[in-house]
């Protein structure tokens, strides 16, 4: 293990100098957050065995501060014991800090309490948000300060904000006085190591780029905004994120490798894989849409298992590695010839050739031609984009099923009229957030109507989120229909925001994410009913928070789940609202028995299963053949499951490059099938595994078992 002091890095046009010489940062991006404690360790071993030297990683706020005012850096959220481990391999570390993160976690890494302090706009000069972005700074700078480099520890850089570009032009100038405010902040907390920034530049701070690949031109740009510092690419993406009712994500790994060979050739310093290692998003930590799984098709599988492109990947690694001083430091020519270019590097006798295609003959896995790239030393080929991906062949570790489990009790979640907790009345539906501040995905809604004659009757909920249920008198009568979307619009009748062409107005999809998009909320349900008294209760499932404005055209503060508008029956206005949020089972024990509807909607369904405590690898339960809901082991939530079927890319489709190695697995699969079940929460003897199922029941539920490498 490596715990030598680490010089701080210091930067010029070429690369960053640490530790006194050049080196290239291989980075990865690992959240700590996404994985329990006790599978770091084993993680970073393989990292730094496929050739990693640096990590990325992202502080979320609302992993270390969900109640306000109540800081908790223990535990699975020991962000400190994290960089030690780092520190104890050798891995630098790039901390990005935020307090805005993305990363498709909820709520973009903010509190959902932040919403409700007053007067309050997120990311722009606004003294409510400010204020508390200072208090929580203070106690999660004091953590990591001493894990500077300049302290001997390994957080070699620090990023504040994020992406700040996509959203820049909405702020304007409070926009811009923020992000300034951020690197004073980061400066006055004692944050001596460099600065960066990704997506958007600020004084104080090195400007960083993100994308699938890195024309150029993008360089060039960069170079002229800030002359004389390093260019360090801090997202790039080996595929993409995973959101219910679209099929998987990929990209093929023989693109990824071409981009950054062309990358570093032109003059690129470092650059990161967002994600290395993808993990989970346990518990209700997903954003808007997002899958459980956040595997995001990376080097390492969502298990922390090396995938066949991370193997591929390693011997990219150990070739730039090779080259890391002849790259940095080396005089260049360049030669161009038939579309294809070649850049030779020679320092102290030593001769690096990157030559690169922009086509090949051979096609990948979107149909496109491939391009090619190769990098030799002193005329030896140490790696070609094509033929070692041919030559890579992991060993196959297949899942087996150990185990069915044993249904042990069922139990149904009342409905409203069955339940003793007294409700919130008000004559308009009240705001879900505001009665859950987000502790819990569900919340009620009913209200007693009454009928003068037999018909259809139409319920309009033009402002609804994001799932509903609808029942009458008790009996269900429709759900929302599928596939959601993942750019709504405005959550408001009056938007917060005028439409205006952002600062990437340019890109189509920045305009289409600043629609006004006037059915994005909508939900509709016909009934039948005769004359006479009778009750509607809906119940509102949230399925994450937004991880940024452009999911609601909106300023993020403009959040909202469950109805928050006008209701309209038969095209009146329906009042008299009664809200219980929360389900009982998850506010009360539930009443297990034997028995019961095994086809009921809204149950709660308990499994055993038995274990010797000898099993060793990687454990998933494979939900097929249920709906939509929650999964829990051991009195610990997994996270949200839902079985939905996927189809097509996602719409997010619009902006993502062509030729870039993109593509989507098969139509017609569920969008996650099977659910991690970290090792660590599994125990010797009995376990318990709890499905809050809302829609239809399985057969059974299965766990699988997988050796590792």
């Amino acid at each position: 293990m490596n715990c030598s002091p680490i010089q701080p890095a210091i930067g010029d046009q070429r690369s960053f100098i640490i530790q006194g010489r050049r080196r290239i940062l291989i980075c990865g991006e690992i959240h700590y957050s996404r994985v329990p404690r006790e599978q770091w360790a084993a993680i970073l071993d393989r990292t730094v065995e496929l050739g990693v030297n640096t990590l990325a990683v992202y502080v979320f706020w609302n992993f270390h501060e969900e109640k306000r005012d109540v800081f908790d850096f223990s535990g699975d959220r020991d962000l400190v014991h994290f960089l030690q481990l780092c520190h104890e391999r050798g891995l630098l570390v790039i901390l990005r800090t935020g307090p805005y993160c993305c990363g498709e976690w909820n709520y973009g890494g903010f509190p959902a309490w932040l919403r409700e302090e007053e007067g309050v706009v997120f990311r722009t000069w606004n003294k409510g948000f400010m204020h508390r972005v200072e208090k929580y700074f203070k106690h999660l700078y004091a953590e990591i300060v001493p894990q500077l480099t300049t302290n001997g520890g390994p957080v070699v850089m620090v990023q504040v904000e994020n992406e700040y570009m996509n959203i820049a032009k909405w702020y304007g100038e409070d926009g811009e006085r923020y992000v300034r405010w951020m690197v004073d902040l980061a400066r006055e907390l004692g944050v001596d190591v460099p600065l960066i920034t990704c997506e958007g530049g600020v004084p104080g701070a090195i400007e960083c780029l993100n994308g699938f690949s890195i024309p150029e031109e993008r360089i060039q740009k960069l170079r002229a905004r800030q002359p004389g510092l390093p260019v360090v690419w801090t997202e790039l993406w080996p595929a993409w994120y995973d959101t219910w009712g679209a099929a998987r994500h990929h990209r093929d790994a023989r693109n990824i490798a071409a981009a950054i060979l062309e990358f570093i050739s032109r003059g690129g310093s470092g650059f990161n894989y967002y994600m290395w290692f993808g993990g989970t998003n346990l518990g209700r930590t997903a954003m808007y849409l997002q899958c459980t799984d956040y595997g995001f098709d990376g080097p390492l599988d969502e298990f922390g298992q090396p995938t066949r492109k991370g193997l591929y990947l390693r011997a990219l690694h150990r070739a730039l590695t090779a080259c890391g001083s002849v790259l940095l430091e080396g005089e260049v020519s360049v030669t161009k010839e038939g579309g294809g270019e070649t850049r030779e590097f020679r320092l102290d006798g030593k001769r690096v050739v990157i030559a690169a295609q922009p086509e090949s003959a051979v096609r990948g896995g979107d149909a496109a031609l491939l391009p090619q790239a190769r990098i030799s030393l002193d005329g030896e080929v140490l790696f070609d984009s094509l033929s070692d991906w041919d030559a890579c062949t992991p060993p196959v570790l297949p899942w087996n099923t150990i185990a069915g489990l044993t249904l042990t009790g069922r139990c149904p979640e009342p409905m409203p009229a069955d339940r003793f907790d007294e409700p919130v009345r008000s004559e308009m539906p009240v705001e879900q957030l505001l009665l859950t501040t987000d502790r819990s995905d569900s919340c009620w809604y009913g209200a007693n109507v009454e009928f003068k004659a037999n018909g259809t009757h139409q319920l309009r909920i033009p402002f609804g989120a994001d799932f509903l249920y609808c029942f009458v008198d008790g009996c269900y009568c429709g759900a929302t229909k599928t596939p959601l979307r993942e750019w709504r619009g405005p959550t408001l009748r009056q938007p917060d925001r005028k439409q205006s062409a952002c600062a990437m107005a340019e890109q189509e999809w920045a305009n289409e994410a600043e629609q006004f998009i006037p059915d994005g909320f909508l939900h509709e349900f016909a009934f039948e009913a005769g004359p006479g008294p009778h009750r509607i209760d809906l119940l509102a499932t949230a399925i994450g928070l937004i991880k940024g404005d452009w999911s609601i055209a909106g300023p993020m503060h403009t959040e909202r789940k469950g109805i928050w508008d006008d209701v309209l029956l038969d095209g009146q206005q329906l009042t008299g609202w009664e809200m219980r949020p929360f389900l009982r089972g998850e506010k009360n024990p539930v009443a297990w028995a034997e028995g019961g509807d095994p086809a009921a909607r809204l149950q709660w369904h308990r499994f055993g299963l038995q274990l010797n405590g000898s099993e060793r690898g990687d454990f998933r339960l494979d939900l097929g053949g249920w709906g939509k809901g929650m999964a829990f082991v051991n009195g610990r939530m997994i996270g949200r499951y839902w079985l939905l079927e996927g189809n097509g890319y996602g719409p997010d489709a619009i902006w993502h490059p062509k030729n870039a190695g993109l593509y989507a697995g098969p139509d017609g699969e569920p969008t996650q099938r099977y659910y991690l079940v970290p090792r660590s929460w599994l125990k010797a003897g009995e376990n318990e595994v709890v499905l809050f199922e809302e829609q239809t029941p399985g057969a059974g539920i299965q766990l699988q078992q997988r050796n590792q490498e």
